[in-house]
Parts: C-alpha cells; structure tokens; sequence
C-alpha cells in the first residue's frame, strides 16, 4: 500500500519555530511520511528531525545561477525534480509551509475517493481586499491590467497544495516556469502566491479537477488571512471533525499559547552539550519569555549556565541579550518566579562576561567605569535577589521548593 507525503523545505528556522508542526504531524498522520529540503539548520535540528523519522534533504547549490535563491521561489524547482523522481510512491502529497501550521487531523483521509486532483485552499478575502500583500504582489507580478481583471477573486494560499503526484508535477512546472519567466517581475515574499493565482484564473488548471478549501463554508485546510483574534478562539475545537490543518495561527497571540501548550515537548535535557549550541538555548529562553512559561526558562537558563565553561561557548551569548531578557522579567506578575529566572539571568550574566566586558556593555549597564565594580555589583545583586527569594518563599505558600533548593 502506497503512502501518502508531506512535503517541505527549512532554512534558517530553530528547532523551536518547527516543532509545533512536526510534533502534531507525528500526531496526526498515519501511513504518511515527512521529506524537507533543508538548509543553515543545527545539528541539532537535523537530528531532532531524523528522529522524529522526517527525511531531510540538503539543499544543493545545483540551481543557484537562478536569482534569487529565496526559499519561496526556489522550493517550487526542488518539489518539481522530487515528484518526477519519487512522486510515483505516494498516493497524495502535501507541499506546505511549516513555522506557522498545525495539524490537527489526518489531512488525506477527507480525500481517499480523489483518484486525480490538487487541492487548493482559499483566503477569506478577495485579492482587492487585501492590498498589503495579495492585491500588491499582483500588480508588482503582472501589472496592473492583470490585477484589474482578478482583483474581485478569491486569495488563493501558497503555503498549502495537496494532491497526487501527476497533478502536482504539472503544477509545479508551471510555477518555476512563470516565477522565473523574464517576462514577470521576479521578488519575494508572495511572488508564489501571486503565481499561483495568475495560473488559476487564467486558465492553466482548468483541464485539472480542483478540491477547494473554503473558510467561508466548510474547510479541511483553514487558512487565517483575514480573521480577527476574537474570530479565532474556537479554531481548535476538537468538535469540528472537517478541519485538519490550520494556517498562519501565529498571527494571534491566543492560537499561539495553546499551540505551545500542545505541541511543544521537546525538553532540553534530552539534548547533550555537544548536540545544541548556547545560542539556540537563548533564542528557546526568548520564545518562553514571549509564552510565559517560567519552569522551561529557569530550567533552560541552567543548562546554559551548565555549557558556558568553555570560552568558544561563552561567545555565543553577548551581555545586550541578557539583559534584554533581564528588562523582561519586569512583566512577570509572580514576584517568586520573577525573582529566580533574575537570579538565574544574574548568574548567567556573571558566568559570560568575566574578562569580555566592553565599552558598550559597561554603557548599557548604566555608564559604570570599572570592570571590577560591575562584577561586585552583580555579585551583590545576585545575593540580594537570593535573600529576596528565601524571604518571599517563607511568607507564600508556594509548591516551588526544588526550585529553591537548587538556588540554595
């Protein structure tokens, strides 16, 4: 029995902007294999992804002599060598985007009677409706006698085609071949998007049966362009068994926190020192600041602090990103939490800086002239928040005590 492929490209994502969509991928499939084109990934990465059982790709300098080698452009030539070389093993394929989808069902299992079709999902609003991004990649495309005569139809998204293979390649071709036609102004972001629109409404697809996914009916694709946050509360409302995935829900702080909170599991401590940079600990501690989520930022900090002992690691971090995330604690409401992830970015401070303080650093922490004076005074702030600590936990009944007993 053939399966069934979602299919994609990465570069320069952290692990943490993709784990969302591979984790509920993992979920959510069965029969279905996982293949991105990959570039300027950690090892890291990579690794997680293997082990999930994604296959990844190298991306090649095979086609760099077509400018310009952005991913939205440049992924259409990779789908199109890939579905000519393997496209014959699967029964349907997803091309989609990966930071800012979830899945939430089996996406093939609503076309198993399809035998040969693409999938495609519409926006909420028509191309006029939009004139930041669709109605402006028209005109910047095609022009603007082409924008007139399909500005009153519906966006059609990129990030998200489906079908089976046959389909699919003919499809493909068309997209590199009028992406990067010089009759066609060539740009990115969105120069797909407007691509695939100018294909539909003139014609290209007609002889191909289409699947629409449509939010103002019934959708198995939900595509958000065009909502607002309080439209979107119940996206993920486990009573709606039509909609299997959900597109571009990191433009609502509500649909975020809940993705966080069920899709991402990866846990530090299974990765060893030589697996993840201190860098990419730090931009994790940046996501979890953004999500309010305190036990993943003090255990991360740890582990960072746990990996600064060598000075190649310690260069990673710069005193500007501490303590930017020290101006951040200030936002958060539980004085005991605030008070240890300040401890822990104290120590963390102290821990890098040692013989690396610069003009700059010394000006950001308030124009202090002596290195030696910055140190104490750390010291003595580390110490203060300490004492703070222990006295807020003994007047609080709050369930925290390991978290002290590792400070003590």
């Amino acid at each position: 029995m053939k399966k069934n492929l979602v299919l994609g490209a990465i570069t320069n994502y952290l692990w943490y902007k993709l784990e969302p969509f591979f984790i509920s991928w993992k979920r959510n499939f069965n029969n279905c294999d996982c293949i991105m084109f990959t570039s300027n990934l950690t090892n890291s990465c990579i690794q997680i992804l293997n082990n999930l059982g994604v296959e990844t790709i190298p991306i090649d300098g095979k086609y760099a002599c077509l400018p310009p080698v952005c991913i939205g452009n440049y992924r259409w030539i990779l789908f199109n060598d890939f579905l000519k070389k393997r496209g014959s093993d699967y029964n349907n394929v997803l091309m989609c985007d990966n930071r800012d989808l979830i899945f939430i069902d089996d996406l093939f299992k609503h076309y198993t009677t399809e035998s040969a079709y693409i999938g495609l999902a519409l926006e909420r609003e028509l191309i006029e409706e939009d004139p930041q991004w669709n109605a402006s990649w028209m005109k910047n495309k095609f022009g603007i006698e082409e924008y007139e005569k399909h500005k009153n139809k519906r966006a059609v998204c990129s990030g998200t085609i489906w079908g089976t293979s046959k389909e699919l390649i003919y499809l493909t071709e068309k997209m590199v071949e009028v992406i990067y036609s010089p009759k066609y102004r060539l740009f990115d972001p969105g120069n797909d998007q407007t691509t695939l629109q100018f294909l539909l409404y003139n014609g290209y697809l007609d002889n191909i049966h289409i699947c629409y996914s449509d939010p103002r009916v019934e959708c198995t694709v939900l595509t958000l362009a065009g909502f607002n946050e309080n439209e979107v509360l119940n996206v993920f409302d486990e009573s709606d068994d039509t909609i299997a995935i959900v597109h571009q829900y990191d433009r609502y702080s509500s649909l975020s926190k809940i993705v966080d909170d069920r899709y991402s599991f990866w846990r530090y401590e299974d990765i060893s020192t030589n697996e993840v940079s201190i860098r990419e600990l730090y931009d994790y501690i940046y996501i979890c600041f953004q999500n309010h989520s305190w036990d993943r930022i003090i255990f991360t900090i740890t582990k960072v602090i746990n990996m600064c002992d060598t000075e190649e690691l310690v260069r990673d971090i710069t005193w500007p990103d501490i303590i930017f995330l020290l101006k951040r604690c200030k936002a958060i409401s539980d004085n005991l939490v605030r008070y240890i992830i300040e401890y822990e970015l104290m120590k963390l401070l102290l821990r890098t800086s040692l013989g690396r303080i610069t003009i700059e650093d010394i000006e950001v922490l308030g124009n202090r002239h002596d290195d030696m004076q910055i140190i104490n005074n750390l010291e003595r702030d580390i110490h203060d928040t300490l004492n703070r600590v222990s006295e807020h936990y003994k007047n609080k009944n709050i369930e925290l005590t390991k978290m002290i007993e590792k400070i003590m």
